[in-house]
């Protein structure tokens, strides 16, 4: 800002945007004036010009190696777990206090959130391959201690995914290596492992619920794998996704009354879905055309509405509607992200599903709220 007598600047920068500002404008706002910019980082941002004879405090900002929202039934939905480069931290979304988890681990890489024998239990993959398991609570007091190491892995992995099965509580595990683990939480134990994808794993989902359940695996070698836990043993042969690299996996259910789809995000920029009995695309890919794919998550508003969220280094959120192949919403954040989750949370974010973002600017959430868009 100048002072247009002296030529003087009035102040400090207001500093915010990634890349260079393109547009300016004044905007009346309550009892003062706003300014308001567009930047190639295709954000717009608001300035109030009150107390602008200071500059401002840059603020801190670290890349996020993983975040994770957990399922209402593990622990407090409003508890988001986030790894950055000063360490790890449970987060409470309403109130933004934090509790670190104990310092002197290597980084993390993936996060899953799960209950073993009745108690929560946060599993975190770290740089040296191995994977923590730690007790969260000491009476109602948040206070994570470490419960367990699970080793195997010969590089770090880099998705996981815990859930019950035959009275147990299992995890998948994805990693560097190329190689998909199966696990036993409560005694700690490989239960199997497959070596199928030719190149590292990028990303593991469960594909339905209970002893019908299916681990869905995404890998750097364009394809998507099934396996069954039961039998231990590939589910089939594998999904050949015509998309260079497959970053991301998930799973979504057009309609109430019909069985999951695959979602598949790659290198190419597309969103595929994928029928999981017959291997074959169903209908056009989901194409933002926005770069790479490398986050996804699906959720249903509450009137049923099956959607999928993508995201990739553009930083861009692109919104579709499954059942209706419609585009619902860009969300725009400026900064590369790496990282989609999604939950509904009830109260008091209401029934509304809660979209967790991070990547190289921090994390973000937000309240989705689709109703009145068609």
């Amino acid at each position: 800002m100048w002072d247009a007598d002296t030529g003087r600047p009035v102040g400090g920068a207001l500093e915010g945007h990634t890349d260079p500002p393109v547009a300016l404008t004044t905007l009346p706002g309550e009892g003062q004036e706003l300014v308001v910019s567009a930047a190639a980082d295709h954000t717009l941002r608001r300035w109030k010009l009150a107390g602008h004879g200071t500059r401002p405090r840059r603020p801190v900002r670290r890349p996020v190696t993983a975040a994770a929202l957990p399922g209402p039934t593990v622990v407090p939905a409003l508890l988001a777990a986030v790894a950055d480069g000063a360490g790890t931290a449970l987060w409470n979304v309403r109130t933004g206090r934090h509790v670190s988890l104990p310092a002197g681990e290597p980084p993390v890489t993936a996060f899953a959130w799960a209950t073993v024998h009745g108690d929560p239990v946060l599993l975190t993959a770290h740089s040296d391959a191995a994977v923590r398991l730690w007790s969260l609570y000491a009476g109602n007091a948040v206070t994570p201690s470490l419960r367990g190491t699970l080793l195997n892995h010969s590089l770090p992995v880099q998705a996981m995914t815990a859930f019950p099965h035959a009275g147990a509580t299992l995890l998948a595990t994805g990693g560097a290596d190329g190689s998909v683990r199966l696990w036993h939480l409560g005694d700690r134990l490989e239960l199997a492992h497959w070596d199928d994808h030719a190149l590292s794993v990028r990303d593991v989902t469960l594909l339905g619920t209970g002893e019908d359940a299916l681990i869905v695996s995404a890998g750097s070698d364009g394809t998507v794998r099934l396996w069954d836990p039961g039998t231990r043993r590939a589910s089939g042969g594998p999904v050949h996704c015509g998309q260079q690299v497959v970053h991301a996996v998930t799973t979504v259910a057009p309609h109430p009354d019909e069985a999951a789809l695959i979602a598949s995000g790659g290198e190419d920029g597309t969103v595929r879905l994928w029928d999981p009995t017959t291997r074959q695309p169903v209908g056009d890919p989901l194409d933002a055309r926005d770069g790479a794919v490398t986050a996804l998550a699906s959720f249903h508003t509450p009137a049923g509405r099956p959607c999928l969220a993508a995201a990739g280094p553009s930083g861009t959120i692109h919104l579709w509607d499954v059942a209706a192949r419609t585009h619902l919403l860009r969300i725009v954040t400026g900064n590369p992200l790496s990282t989609l989750a999604a939950r509904q949370t009830g109260e008091p974010f209401t029934e509304h599903p809660v979209l967790l973002a991070a990547g190289t600017a921090g994390v973000c959430m937000f309240d989705v709220r689709l109703e009145r868009l068609r």
